[in-house]
């Protein structure tokens, strides 16, 4: 899983002007005046990140299909593998978003995005000898990201990228909705 490897380093610096921005600006002040609750702001914030994140995948989607229409080979490995790259931009969309939410800095919220990232990618490889490895080696992104990659689709790996995407977001939404209250 390379190509979810490397987005791990484009995600955040493409989500990390989420909230950032705002807040460096004062705008965000003016945002949170408007009766609207932060839920919607950061689903908002979040799908412009996530959905430009899309946008490098979808080369990957032409070729897919352009090879599926020219040739006859096995393409499940190919779809469920972008089907995994696009649940993971998902989730480190979320923590970019999550880390706009906590800082005013655009490069502390990449670096603390990218840092996450990273952490849940390598989670897997420093586990063997903990008595909790089992259940931090269930928190790796490449493990998860492997299934796909292989040709399969387990519900509990697509279970736990959208349940990321929630929580993350529920996240923001509460560090957002504390800026308000101030």
């Amino acid at each position: 899983p390379i190509a979810g490897f490397l987005l791990l380093f484009v995600v955040p610096v493409l989500t990390m002007r989420s909230f950032a921005e705002e807040s460096r600006t004062g705008t965000l002040e003016l945002l949170l005046a408007v009766p609207v609750t932060p839920r919607p702001l950061v689903i908002g914030k979040w799908l412009a990140g996530w959905l430009s994140t899309l946008v490098l995948l979808l080369p990957v989607a032409v070729t897919i299909g352009i090879v599926g229409l020219w040739g006859s080979p096995d393409l499940g490995p190919a779809v469920t593998g972008l089907l995994g790259l696009v649940l993971l931009t998902a989730a480190v969309a979320g923590l970019g978003v999550l880390a706009s939410s906590a800082t005013s800095s655009q490069p502390t919220a990449a670096v603390v995005a990218l840092f996450s990232a990273l952490v849940l990618w390598f989670v897997y490889g420093g586990t063997s000898g903990l008595r909790a490895g089992s259940a931090l080696a269930s928190l790796s992104l490449s493990a998860r990201l492997q299934t796909f990659a292989d040709g399969g689709i387990d519900t509990g790996d697509v279970a736990f990228f959208l349940c990321g995407v929630v929580v993350v977001l529920a996240a923001a939404a509460a560090l957002i909705d504390l800026r308000r209250l101030r």
